[in-house]
């Protein structure tokens, strides 16, 4: 097989490191100030507590399965991850198809790597062999360890991320989520959560950051001991039109000791700069449930407007004119297993 190009790309920071080999990999990880990240085709897309997903992960001295072998390591490793890049080649096969002529078959490979810290410098670890985000509940001494990158069987390729609930004190995986409509780009642990029964929330956010993209969220909850997709939210907007669809959702947050509803659950935008509103949503009166239980998710649709020619109407700036076609707010109920919608 012969390799046609190399690429690795570094990213961010160098270490100087001293002390034995297999231990500093893990030392590097916890001495690191900055998160890793990467700017891919105008998305962003973050990195928590990186690890190894499997037994027996091979470090390797380049980016190249062919090259020398450092050191294993064991599952669940925490990384220090320096830089992400690809390794490509295309393979041209001479083949002879059914009716005996000959004819030119050429196949297109890429291994994706990351570069990562060890002792006296950096080596390379095929990204199949990580898990880019990891979360630990300490108080029910449960991990959780997130694909997000395709990696051999246990992700395909595509709009998709998967998560697998290591137990310490059993020492295995007790449970696996697969996310099969939302990419992993930004994935975080929700703060400030108190509803019944729920050990974490975990929010994955998929930016599609182009002219007429969007964003999707997925907010997943391990609740009575399982892994389940809470709500989901989403926004877009059509590339040279008005046409345009968003929900969102607000979740209830302890802040202050107080129960408010938070707009995506993120306490760390609570003020809008443009409205110069706080991102809540006042308690609607007469509803008799408990703050903590309540859930509000809305929906707004908007159309262009067109003619009886069927040209787009316009604004005086240029801009399509455009007409609200949705406006629906849902609220539910979190009853401790689930969420119901309220009559």
């Amino acid at each position: 097989m012969k390799r046609k190009h190399l690429i690795i790309t570094t990213l961010f920071y160098l270490l100087a490191l001293t002390a034995p080999l297999k231990a500093q990999v893990e030392q590097q990880a916890a001495s690191k100030v900055i998160p890793f990240h990467t700017i891919e085709n105008n998305a962003y897309k973050n990195y928590v507590n990186p690890v190894t997903i499997s037994n027996l992960t091979k470090v390797y001295s380049k980016a190249d399965t062919n090259s020398k072998v450092l050191l294993t390591l064991d599952i669940n490793t925490k990384l220090n991850l320096l830089g992400k890049g690809e390794d490509s080649w295309e393979t041209v096969t001479e083949k002879i198809n059914d009716s005996g002529k000959k004819y030119v078959s050429k196949q297109y490979y890429i291994l994706n790597w990351y570069k990562i810290a060890i002792a006296g410098g950096e080596a390379f670890i095929l990204a199949s062999d990580v898990a880019s985000h990891s979360f630990t509940n300490t108080k029910k001494q449960l991990d959780y360890i997130i694909v997000t990158e395709y990696s051999k069987n246990l992700q395909p390729i595509g709009d998709c991320f998967t998560i697998y609930k290591y137990d310490r004190k059993k020492k295995r995986f007790v449970d696996t989520l697969v996310s099969k409509n939302i990419r992993g780009d930004v994935i975080q642990v929700v703060k400030n959560v108190s509803w019944k029964n729920v050990d974490i929330l975990i929010h994955a956010k998929m930016i599609n950051a182009y002219c007429g993209g969007g964003e999707s969220d997925a907010y997943i909850v391990d609740a009575n001991n399982k892994l389940s997709t809470l709500i989901t939210t989403s926004s877009y907007a059509d590339d040279g039109s008005a046409d345009s669809y968003c929900s969102n959702v607000w979740l209830p947050m302890t802040i202050n000791n107080k129960i408010q509803l938070i707009a995506n659950g993120d306490t760390d935008s609570l003020f809008n700069t443009f409205s110069e509103k706080l991102n809540v949503y006042p308690f609607p009166k007469g509803l008799t449930i408990k703050k903590e239980e309540l859930f509000v998710f809305n929906e707004k649709e908007y159309q262009s407007i067109y003619n009886k020619k069927g040209d787009p109407i316009m604004n005086k700036d240029g801009s399509y004119k455009s007409k609200k076609t949705k406006d629906k707010t849902k609220y539910l109920r979190w009853n401790g297993k689930k969420l119901v919608k309220l009559k």
